[in-house]
C-alpha cells in the first residue's frame, strides 16, 4: 500500500506552484523549487518575491 506523505507532498507543492501564477517565475519554478527543496522554502520565496506588474494600456 503507497505511502500517504508522497501523495500530500506533491499535492503541497502543486499548491504552492499554484499560489505562483502571476509571478515571476510562474507555477513551473516554484513548483519546482517546492519539490526539490520544500514548500515552506518555495513560499518563503514567494512571500519575498513580487507580483508581476501589469502591463499598462496603450492610448492611441
Amino acid at each position: 500500500m503507497m505511502s500517504t506523505f508522497p501523495v500530500l507532498y506533491f499535492l503541497i507543492c502543486v499548491v504552492t506552484g499554484l499560489f505562483a501564477l502571476g509571478r515571476r517565475g510562474g507555477f513551473l519554478l516554484y513548483f519546482a523549487v517546492a519539490l526539490f527543496v520544500t514548500p515552506i522554502i518555495a513560499l518563503v520565496f514567494l512571500i519575498v518575491t513580487s507580483r508581476r506588474p501589469k502591463p499598462q494600456p496603450v492610448e492611441a
